[in-house]
Order: structure tokens, then C-alpha cells, then sequence
């Protein structure tokens, strides 16, 4: 679908330009103009074979003309001479640098031949040209399509319709294939759907249906697997969570911050889709690794389970997983947990999601420090048995849509009840109620800024222990290409507690790839 409409020709209005264009009497040969303006009215007519000897005999009257090697390359490019028409138009250029029409032509006829870094340049100088400004940006965005840099190709296509009213429908079509490889498939069909009706019965209208049919039955973006990697830096101030009344000397540590290498990669295989329904199995591995403190250094292994379903605009699912940790070398923690989940699509302003996670808990060895919070009572003799527990997590989510689902603002609620599985364990018991706010947009050079601030309350059964944690996250997400993103990100944690506080600033730099 995507391979014929991704060569658009650009038609030249050939007896236009040669009014606007042709220079000045005495400013060129005039043998060279009369032939190469009979050429052009035999272009126009079709004549192509007699057009080209025409502009042939113009530019040998005149080789210094660079309007006659302009017209030449027209005609080249009709017959097909990709090769000769390049030639001429980048000797067009050299002959007259402001010359915006031939860098047009020559930025588009790279294009086609995959030249891209220099089409881009071309296409640029092109746009220096007011009335050639909506042209040059068509074409960069396909250019940057094309390299996949979808988020960029976005910000170049939205701008054309203003500029140039004319070609906003193939700048809308672009916008949609644009949008459903950013993932963005609600925009997608906004955008195919407005092609359908701007231009119907055309060519761009056909393929703008067979998009819409793919993204509505879910097959425009998907994969029968996906691998992605990912690195990071970050600096930690309390890596230790030093509480606010101990002295660093208390925890045996020359500093409780320290800078943290952060390596992930995994994949995600599709074992089956169905017309509704699909299964698909995933794993992810991840590891911390500390420059001082490398007792905290943290190996993840993560195998998972997903079954997915829709009908109409409810979609709902079944998520198992298993995670396995290393602290250092040694056997640190496994958990396992299920989720059912389901959500309801409420048309273009919001979507509401409801979920339900069982997750058992089991330390195999404990944290670094001992066992968090002692001295609330009970046995610790066995202290990686006190934490071992299930977690039931019900929690409900309502996502409001400002002008699109890439536009948001989201509200959730979640309870956590915790119930030990050792009698030992009974101070870890807890009921816990959080809530959350979180938005998400695009801003500038198609950069995503995520932002969240939450609080949750956990009220453990024994003694009169009550912990507050206010947590904010912040994040900037760079997609430059389909397959490759920069990050920016904050973590930052105030924990207050009747028996213990502290804070914790997190600040992290980071690449992704997928493919």
C-alpha cells in the first residue's frame, strides 16, 4: 500500500514556469530560449522524444543557460533518464545557486532514487522560496518517512495544509502513515478517513481505505515479534535508603549516592492471532549495575505470558509472569503474578480501564542492610521469610483525551492489601490505598513529555505504623527514528512515616532501539 503512493509527481504548470522563469531578453542566447520554449510546448503536448531533442539543441546554443539544462532535466525525467535528468539539474544549480525550482526537482528525483541526505538538502534550499515552501515540506516528510524517522516526518507534514491548501490531502495521507508507526491509531484513521472524504474515488483514496481496513482490524501494526534493547546512566542520591537520623557511618557505606549503569533488552514473539483475540510471549532482562556500590548491583530475568481479546470498543486480556533476580551472584528474589484486565474505549475523549493483579512474593535472600524497618517485633531470625507475601492489587484508571489519545490526562486508584506468608512476617501486613495523576503530550521536534505525581497510604496491622509515600516522575522521550529514541527522566521519592523517613532523587539519561 505504502509503495505507490510514496512516489508522488510533482507536475510542473511547464508554459507557467516558462513565463515566470525565462530570463530577460539578452540575458541568454536567444536561439537557446526559442528552442527550449518549443520544447516545452511539445512536453505539454506529450511529444517527448521531440521535446528532448529540442532541449538538447537549446543547451548546445547555450550550455551556460541554466534554465535550458532545467527544462532538459524535465524532459529527462519523463523518458525516464533518472540519471541524465540529476546531471542537469545539479548543473542548473551550479550555474545559478538560487535557483529554488531545481533544487524542488532535484530534492524529489533523489528522493526517488534513495538518495536521501542529499534530497533533504535540496528539498531545504527548495523552501527558501515561499511559494514552494509547501512543496519542499511534503517531500521532507516523505523523505523522513522513509529513514523512519516517523516523529520528525510528522512535524514536516503537519505544517503543509496551511502553507498549501492544495496538496493538503497527500500531506494527510502521509500524516496517517506517519501515525500508525508512531502507534497512534486512532489518529491514523482520523487522518485516512479524511483522505477517503477529500478525495474520493481517487487513487490516494483506494490505499487510504486499505490503511483504514488494516488499522481497524489491528493488522497495520502488527508483528509477529519485536526485539528491542535498551542503556541508560543514572545518578541516585540515597541508592542505600539512608533514613533522615542515620549518619552514613551508621550503614557501614562511604556514600549513600552513587551512579548506576542500567542495561535492558528483550522480545516479544506472537504464538497466534485470531480475528479478535491474540496470544504472545515475551522475556526481559535487565541489569544495575553500581560504580561504588556493587553490593546493590540487580540482574532481572522476566518470562511473560499475554492473551488479549476485543469486541467493538472493549478490550480486555489475561497477563501471567514470572521474575527471577540476582543480587550480585546469589539468588535474591522470584515473584509471579497474574492480571486480568479489561478497558473500554469512550470514542475520541477517554478510556476507562479496570484491572485486578495477584502476585506472590518470595525472597530468597535478604536485602542488602537486613530486613527493612526492625524493631517492630516478631521473629527476623529468618529475615527474607518475613517478607515473603501475597499482594492483591485491584485498580481502576480513567485516561481524559484533550484533542487525541497522544493528548492526556489520567486518573487512577488503586488498593494493595499485603498478607504475609510466615507467621514471622505479621509487621510486614498491610492495607494500602494510592492514587494517581498523570499526563502525557507532545511537544516541540516530536518529543513526548510524561509527567505523574502519586500517594499512597499503607496502613500496617501491627503496631501503629503509617507510611505516606509521595512519589513524582518525570520523562522526555525523543523517538528520532522508528527504531530508535533518547530519554531523559526524574524519579523522586518523599517517604514519610511515623517510624522511619527519607527522600531519594533520581535522574537518569537513556537510549532505546526496537525493531
Amino acid at each position: 500500500m505504502f509503495a505507490t503512493s510514496d512516489k508522488p509527481r510533482r507536475k510542473a504548470p511547464l508554459l507557467l514556469l516558462l513565463l515566470f522563469l525565462a530570463p530577460a531578453p539578452g540575458a541568454a542566447n536567444e536561439k537557446s530560449i526559442s528552442l527550449y520554449s518549443e520544447g516545452l510546448v511539445q512536453l505539454e503536448r506529450g511529444n517527448l522524444e521531440l521535446a528532448s531533442s529540442l532541449m538538447d539543441r537549446a543547451v548546445a546554443a547555450d550550455p551556460s543557460d541554466p534554465y535550458a539544462l532545467y527544462y532538459r532535466a524535465i524532459a529527462r525525467r519523463r523518458l525516464q533518464d533518472i540519471e541524465s535528468a540529476v546531471d542537469d539539474l545539479q548543473a542548473a544549480i551550479d550555474l545559478k545557486p538560487d535557483f529554488p525550482e531545481a533544487h524542488l526537482d532535484l530534492g524529489v528525483v533523489l528522493l526517488e532514487v534513495g538518495e536521501h541526505e542529499r534530497a533533504e538538502a535540496n528539498l531545504l534550499a527548495a523552501g527558501s522560496d515561499p511559494s514552494l515552501r509547501g512543496d519542499s515540506l511534503l517531500f521532507l516528510g516523505i523523505a523522513k518517512l522513509r529513514q523512519g524517522e516517523n516523529a520528525a516526518a510528522l512535524a514536516d507534514l503537519e505544517q503543509v495544509a496551511p502553507i498549501a491548501p492544495e496538496l493538503a490531502t497527500t500531506a494527510l495521507y502521509y500524516q496517517g502513515v506517519a501515525q500508525i508507526r508512531l502507534g497512534r491509531r486512532d489518529d491514523a484513521r482520523r487522518s485516512f478517513e479524511g483522505v477517503i472524504e477529500q478525495k474520493p474515488g481517487s487513487q490516494l483514496a483506494n490505499e487510504a481505505s486499505e490503511f483504514l481496513t488494516a488499522v481497524d482490524s489491528g493488522k497495520a501494526v502488527a508483528k509477529s515479534f519485536e526485539l528491542y534493547a535498551g542503556y541508560g546512566i543514572e545518578y541516585d542520591s540515597n541508592v542505600v535508603l539512608r533514613l533522615d537520623d542515620e549518619s552514613i557511618n551508621d550503614l557501614g557505606v562511604d556514600d549513600d549516592s552513587d551512579v548506576v549503569f542500567n542495561l535492558r533488552f528483550g522480545g516479544r514473539y506472537s504464538l497466534w492471532r485470531g480475528e479478535n483475540t491474540a496470544v504472545s510471549i515475551g522475556y526481559d532482562f535487565f541489569q544495575r549495575l553500581y560504580v561504588e556500590l556493587s553490593e546493590y548491583n540487580l540482574q532481572g530475568h522476566r518470562p511473560n505470558l499475554h492473551w488479549t481479546g476485543r469486541w467493538d470498543d472493549l478490550r480486555f486480556g489475561v497477563i501471567a509472569e514470572y521474575e527471577f533476580y540476582l543480587l550480585e551472584t546469589d539468588a535474591y528474589l522470584q515473584r509471579a503474578s497474574g492480571q486480568p484486565w479489561i478497558a473500554w474505549q469512550w470514542g475520541d475523549w477517554g478510556r476507562s480501564e479496570l484491572s485486578y493483579r495477584l502476585r506472590w512474593i518470595d525472597f530468597l535472600d535478604p536485602p542488602p542492610g537486613g530486613t527493612p524497618s526492625p524493631g517492630l517485633g516478631g521473629d527476623f531470625t529468618n529475615s527474607e521469610d518475613a517478607l515473603d507475601a501475597l499482594s492483591h492489587q485491584p485498580r481502576i484508571r480513567q485516561y481524559f483525551y484533550i484533542d487525541g489519545p497522544e493528548r492526556y490526562v489520567a486518573l487512577s486508584y488503586l488498593y494493595e492489601k499485603r498478607d504475609p506468608t510466615r507467621s514471622e512476617g505479621d509487621p510486614f501486613e498491610y492495607d494500602a490505598h494510592g492514587v494517581e495523576i498523570a499526563g502525557g503530550t507532545p511537544i516541540a521536534f516530536g518529543i513526548d513529555l510524561y509527567a505523574s505525581y502519586s500517594y499512597r497510604r499503607e496502613d500496617y496491622q501491627e503496631g501503629d505504623r503509617l507510611d505516606q509515600p509521595h512519589i513524582i516522575v518525570a520523562a522526555l522521550r525523543w523517538p528520532l527514528a522508528k527504531w530508535f529514541a533518547i530519554s531523559l527522566g526524574y524519579f523522586g521519592e518523599l517517604h514519610n512515616s511515623n517510624e522511619f523517613e527519607y527522600d531519594r532523587h533520581v535522574g537518569s539519561i537513556g537510549f532505546d532501539v526496537a525493531y
